[in-house]
């Protein structure tokens, strides 16, 4: 059996004992395989994983994307099954990818039925509107609209920050952004908070460039796997309890007591609007309810539909809303 994320590791190995539960190629175990073998797709792409009778693949959506569903296409499972809080909803509309792979949807279970039933908190969607001088730009791209409408927008990050302080008293707090640059940008305006990002994928002129534009404070430098995942632990104990997050944390990532998400990200998709809230949805005995912060982007047409999409991303899976103020 084989799922792709280093969490299920403690989880199977105190259910069915060490000696038949491996890590393939995970931060911290042994890259040997086992009777059940864990490991991040990543991984299996390197791995000679012929014998495997059965295939798990957790975050099920992600396999759609052209690497992983050339390689799962290829590999000669008897069954394999995935599960996903958002198999729809992918901006490639690669769904019927999916279907192919791992066959229709046998099982599904509403957020507001989980919730109902005690299986997940209930979350709450906490909205600002920011409002502001229209943004216009030469190249009205999607890449130029992120750019400089949501990571280089200083008044969108100082009305960020002023909603982030809002919760400093909570327990566990996160802001999602989409990239590194912004997490830095963020940070200016929030220094107790703690930056965790993914880099090995980024080139060193583009780390040089960040530096350059004075965005990565002295001390920092690119984080490989094992930090981020001593990161993710120093959280999950409460030794750390305020982070700015590239997209790293967005899923697969087990945050028992997350209690406010804080969505800088702005991005539109559905898959978000369920993953990313998804990180507050863990029941815990001290913890009921998880809290999404959300922005209304008054400040340009095509700004303010984007958030209209997200907001109605929440409305359909029965997230409670409620408008707030900065002031």
């Amino acid at each position: 059996m084989i799922v792709q994320l280093d969490q299920y590791y403690k989880y199977l190995k105190n259910y069915f004992g060490s000696d038949k539960v491996k890590a393939l190629g995970t931060v911290g175990h042994s890259h040997e395989g086992g009777q059940i073998t864990i490991a991040h797709i990543k991984s299996l792409l390197k791995a000679p994983i012929d014998e495997a009778q059965i295939l798990i693949y957790d975050e099920v959506h992600g396999a759609a994307a052209p690497q992983r569903s050339s390689f799962l296409a290829k590999v000669p499972f008897a069954n394999m099954f995935g599960f996903s809080a958002s198999a729809a909803g992918r901006l490639d509309r690669r769904e019927p990818v999916l279907e192919g792979l791992f066959g229709p949807v046998i099982y599904r279970m509403p957020y507001t039925v989980a919730r109902d039933s005690g299986l997940v908190s209930a979350i709450k969607v906490h909205l600002y509107e920011i409002r502001g001088h229209p943004i216009t730009l030469r190249h009205d791209t999607y890449l130029m609209r992120q750019r400089y409408g949501i990571v280089r927008n200083d008044f969108r990050n100082r009305a960020i920050a002023k909603a982030a302080n809002k919760y400093s008293h909570l327990p566990q707090v996160i802001i999602a952004t989409d990239n590194l640059e912004h997490v830095f940008r963020l940070k200016k305006y929030l220094p107790e908070h703690i930056p965790v990002y993914s880099s090995p994928s980024m080139t060193k002129k583009r780390w040089a460039q960040l530096k350059r534009m004075n965005l990565i404070p002295e001390g920092y430098r690119p984080l490989y796997p094992k930090e981020e995942f001593v990161l993710a632990e120093k959280f999950r104990r409460g030794e750390i309890d305020k982070v700015i997050s590239t997209s790293i944390w967005n899923e697969g990532v087990d945050l028992p007591n997350l209690a406010v998400l804080i969505r800088a990200d702005g991005i539109p998709g559905r898959i978000q609007a369920v993953q990313i809230p998804g990180r507050t949805a863990r029941r815990t005995e001290s913890k009921s309810e998880g809290i999404i912060v959300d922005f209304i982007d008054a400040f340009g047409r095509n700004f303010e539909n984007r958030s209209r999409q997200r907001i109605n991303n929440y409305r359909r899976l029965g997230y409670e809303i409620e408008r707030r103020s900065l002031d």
